[in-house]
């Protein structure tokens, strides 16, 4: 039976689940003009479009929000960053300084070993490579805010 929060929070789920999707069911596209490995365009391009989708208070990737500059970093890199994501143990979710070894990257890359589905999830479209050289390089550079 659905409490009356569940009975809020399961149609609110369905309408994020495809608030970045086209009529299609593609992703929209990102906003215009190049992505820079920082923080604040790698928000503008990924995270807010493609990410916020389920990343948000209520979604379904609520323990990670991906929904504004501040939450991202927090729960990335800063004091809501578990030490090891559960599905990447024992890599953190960004090691700054260290693409090859944050779960974020292994989960878009889809690398072997780590639980869960690929980031995004199917069947949204995975990430272009653009994107995912962005946000290497923005931890390869130490995943600063």
């Amino acid at each position: 039976m659905l409490t009356p929060r569940r009975r809020i929070v399961v149609p609110l789920l369905a309408i994020l689940t495809f608030w970045g999707c086209a009529e299609d069911g593609s992703l929209m596209p990102s906003p215009e003009g190049e992505i820079e490995p920082t923080l604040a365009s790698i928000q503008e391009h990924v995270f807010t479009p493609i990410c916020s989708a389920c990343h948000v208070a209520g979604g379904t990737g609520a323990l990670m929000l991906l929904d504004t500059e501040a939450n991202s970093y927090d729960h990335l890199v800063g004091v809501n960053a578990p030490p090891a994501s559960y599905y990447c143990r024992p890599w953190p979710r960004v090691s700054p300084g260290d693409p090859d070894n944050s779960c974020i990257v292994m989960k878009l890359e889809d690398a072997p070993g780590i639980l869960g589905d690929p980031m995004p999830r199917p069947p949204l479209p995975r990430l272009d490579q653009e994107q995912i050289d962005a946000i290497r390089q923005w931890i390869a550079d130490g995943a600063n805010p």
